[in-house]
């Protein structure tokens, strides 16, 4: 795995392993278990999440539903809310 080349692009990686690890509730969850209480978390999660936003705009209902259901363990054909 290549190096990273700057802090702005490792929180951007890191945000980007961790939601496709924990999903995006939990991963809500831990960055607020996480803070430090320094900067605009508002402003910064747009940028940050801006490339996971656009892939997700791009895909249909289902392909959505799939997505966040590989991510929450849930079974096929279960609701997800």
């Amino acid at each position: 795995m290549p190096a990273v080349e700057n802090d702005r692009e490792l929180i951007r990686k890191g945000c980007e392993a961790l939601v496709e690890e924990l999903g995006l509730e939990d991963f809500i969850r831990f960055i607020k278990l996480m803070s430090c209480a320094k900067g605009n978390w508002t402003e910064e999660r747009k940028e940050i999440l801006k490339e996971l936003n656009e892939k997700l705009l791009k895909m249909t209902t289902e392909e959505v539903v799939e997505y966040f259901s590989k991510k929450r363990k849930v079974r096929s054909g279960q609701i997800v809310i």
